[in-house]
This record gives C-alpha cells, structure tokens and sequence, in this order.
C-alpha cells in the first residue's frame, strides 16, 4: 500500500513546524532571561552609581549635549528595556489550532525626571527621599518595567537636581522651584 505524496509532505511540514515552536519557545525563554540579567546589571549599576553620588555615562554624555535648561528627550535610563510585553504576543492560526508568531514590544518612554519634579511641586516643601518615594506612588504610581522603584525614583530625583527642575537643599532634603525657607521670610511676615 502506497502513501499519498501530499500525505506525507503535509506531515513533514507539521514536524518542521512543531520543531519551529518548540525552538521559538526556547529562544523567548532565553530572551526574558538574558532581558532579567541586563535589568538586574543595570539596577546594581545604578545602585553603585547613586552611592558613589556620579552620574552615569548616559547622564554625563547628555549633559555635556545639553546648551539650554530645558529637559531633552529620554535619556536611557527612561526607556524601559525590560522588553517585558504590554499586550500578548500577536498569533497566527493554522490549521491545527496553534500559535505562530511573536512581535517584539515597542519601548516605552517612562518620564520619570519630569514625573519627579512633578511629585516635588505638588508636595510643596522639603521632603525626605523617602516621603518623595511615598508621593510618588501615590501620585504616580510605578511603571511596571520599573524592577527597583526606589532605585528609579532616586536617580530620576538625581536628573531633577542637576536639570535645574527640583531644589536640594540638603543631602537627603530636596524642595520644589522657588522655595523659600522659613527663616528668610519670618521678617516678611512680621513687617505685614
């Protein structure tokens, strides 16, 4: 008994495509992997970072591009590189019901300097990195690529001091634009 040509052409392409799967399987995996390690890289980088009190590289080359004030576009530690989708992945269906193909993420811009000033302002005196870190969630809330918030909002509060958009007045004390000290103003008060 002879097998239909087609016959088996149709299940050799079946066992191409369920190798096909299973190796795009293997590849995603080894992707969010190797997307965790370089999150991870990047946390402890900046945590090392912001205890040294340096910029980073990436802060250093745009600060020196910067000739105005104003706040330029994200700088990198603002895109989110988690590569960790927002949607599921898009599938194709074929005959047997199975999913076909994956399409990266677009990266997000996450403005989380402007987002810092922003909680800074609307809390409207001296704050603690920790009560900055409190408002913020509140207020904002965490991006879900973010895998460190403190972290994050720490180093987008360093970007805020050196753009010019948040006042420090101290190590851990940081204040909104045009803040007054008490103790400058009580003789304003009392003249009134």
């Amino acid at each position: 008994m002879t097998q239909d040509p087609l016959r088996i052409t149709l299940d050799t392409l079946r066992s191409e495509r369920e190798d096909a799967e299973r190796r795009a399987v293997e590849l995603d995996d080894e992707l969010k992997s190797i997307a965790q390690r370089l999150t991870h890289l990047r946390g402890a980088i900046d945590n090392i970072e912001a205890l040294l009190g340096v910029p980073s590289v990436e802060d250093e080359e745009i600060l020196a591009d910067e000739h105005d004030d104003e706040p330029t576009g994200a700088t990198v530690r603002e895109i989110d590189f988690t590569n960790a989708p927002d949607v599921p992945p898009t599938t194709t269906a074929d005959d047997s019901g199975t999913s076909g193909s994956y399409e990266p993420p677009a990266r997000k811009r996450v403005p989380s300097t402007d987002w810092v000033a922003e909680v800074v302002e609307r809390i409207g005196r001296p704050a603690d990195r920790d009560t900055i870190f409190e408002a913020f969630g509140e207020i904002k809330g965490f991006p879900e690529s973010w895998t460190n918030p403190r972290n994050s909002v720490n180093n987008a509060l360093g970007r805020a001091v050196e753009r010019g958009m948040v006042l420090k007045l101290e190590e851990n004390l940081f204040a909104p634009l045009g803040y007054k000290p008490f103790g400058s103003d009580t003789v304003d008060r009392e003249e009134s």
